[in-house]
């Protein structure tokens, strides 16, 4: 598997929750990418919150977990009148083998 990260959106065709779903492999790096889909997601028209759901993820650094969290507590800090973040995220790292452009567990 390349190291890199895809994220599915749902969205309901009425007004409520956006639902964002990343699987792949979540890193420091690649959180950065997420966070700015997540931000494209809160400024739907309609939506109340935005759910970023990271349990599908074959490998997750706790680094990119933190980088998303800390960007839900600014985002509500700075912004409280705009839509939720809510991270849902496994409690255990899944470590990562792979580097950008190589497979997983291919030799280095």
């Amino acid at each position: 598997m390349k190291h890199s990260l895809h994220v599915l959106i749902r969205v309901g065709s009425h007004p409520g929750p956006v639902r964002v779903e990343a699987e792949g492999c979540l890193t420091a790096a690649s959180a950065t990418d997420l966070i700015r889909i997540i931000d494209h997601g809160a400024r739907l028209d309609g939506c109340s919150r935005v759910w970023v759901d990271l349990f599908s993820l074959d490998h997750m650094d706790l680094s990119g977990v933190a980088a998303l969290k800390d960007h839900a507590r600014r985002h509500q800090a700075v912004a409280p009148h705009l839509p939720r973040l809510e991270i849902f995220a496994p409690t255990m790292p899944r470590p990562c083998d792979a580097r950008v452009g190589e497979t997983a567990g291919a030799p280095r």
